[in-house]
């Protein structure tokens, strides 16, 4: 009756054992999960390896060089570690595993997702410091021929002003097939594009009346008000990039006026052709940090990812942050 009882009572607490045991790993599996997802700006929650992957195919062309594509995960894994120790979420620019799957055939999918994949394999949780700090780590497609200084550009006091962010040579650069660009502009799209901050556009011009059909913005077309005299390149910086330009006796940053523009760079000159404003850029990104063409170069001559790290951010050396990524990767 011992033995039958005792069986009875195994059978009877089997279920709830057997229960215990699968809901717990899943409850075990639900929390190692949460730790390895990750929150973007735009609120989605994703695994940690598809955002670092997802960003890397974002930003570096699949047919670089494989030392360049491990920079460039280090340079992504540290201003991500930036962004998670200081709380806040991660940049949503990146390609989802489906965008990527839609962008190759079977081969050249296996071939460049393994390229991407082993960077972020060989250089697991490695991050740029510069002494005691994650280090503001910048990058962009491909110089005017140098990087640019941010002691020179955004003030001493900067990150990494005087000790990693300085200028260094990219020669590499200007051997590029598209490091100049040129764009044409009427007057009047420039001043729809710059309108936003125009904001001495009505006190310079007066107001005129306009119908509305001949502009959306229900403003005076510009080639009737504006001249290639009203524009004028105050400051530039030692590497070429503009800083300040004068627009109808007013003074905005370079940059302002390189993104309302959707110009490759503020590296850029003005010239009036056929009564139009012809912008000549060179470069392509803001200039700061890597540039990933001088980086291409270094690799094809052998430079591994840690001597292009290096030279691009003089005096920072490479650590595995295993406080933030220990969990993650």
């Amino acid at each position: 009756m011992r033995k039958f009882g005792a069986v009875l009572i195994v059978f009877c607490l089997l279920p709830c054992v057997l229960t215990v045991f699968v809901k717990g790993a899943a409850i075990m599996d639900v929390k190692k999960d949460a730790r390895e997802y990750v929150e973007t700006a735009d609120g989605k929650q994703i695994r940690w390896e598809d955002y670092l992957f997802g960003r890397l195919a974002a930003n570096i062309a699949e047919t670089d060089e494989p030392e360049t594509i491990k920079a460039q995960a280090v340079i992504l894994r540290t201003q991500a570690a930036r962004k998670l120790s200081a709380g806040e979420k991660l940049d949503s620019s990146y390609i989802t595993m489906d965008e990527w799957k839609q962008k190759w055939n079977a081969k050249e999918f296996d071939l460049y997702t393994e390229k991407y994949e082993r960077a972020i394999r060989e250089t697991k949780r490695e991050v740029v410091m510069y002494e005691d700090q994650l280090a503001d780590a910048s990058f962009h497609a491909l110089s005017a021929g140098r990087t640019r200084s941010a002691s020179e550009v955004l003030g001493p006091d900067a990150q990494g002003a005087d000790t990693y962010l300085v200028s260094v040579d990219c020669a590499a650069d200007k051997e590029a097939e598209d490091e100049m660009q040129i764009q044409t502009f009427s007057y009047a799209e420039v001043q729809k594009r710059c309108q936003p901050f125009l904001v001495a556009l009505d006190d310079a011009m007066g107001t005129v009346p306009v119908d509305a059909a001949d502009d959306a913005m229900g403003t005076v077309p510009m080639d009737t008000l504006m001249e290639f005299q009203d524009f004028e390149v105050v400051t530039v910086d030692s590497t070429g990039y503009v800083t300040e330009i004068k627009i109808l006796g007013n003074i905005y940053p370079g940059e302002q006026f390189r993104q309302a523009l959707g110009l490759s760079s503020s590296a850029f000159t003005l010239q009036d052709y056929q009564g139009k404003l012809r912008v000549t850029t060179m470069g392509r990104g803001h200039g700061f940090g890597m540039s990933q063409n001088t980086a291409n170069e270094m690799a094809k001559g052998g430079a591994t990812y840690e001597k292009i790290l290096a030279y691009f951010f003089p005096g920072t050396n490479l650590q595995k942050n295993d406080e933030i990524f220990l969990n993650l990767e």
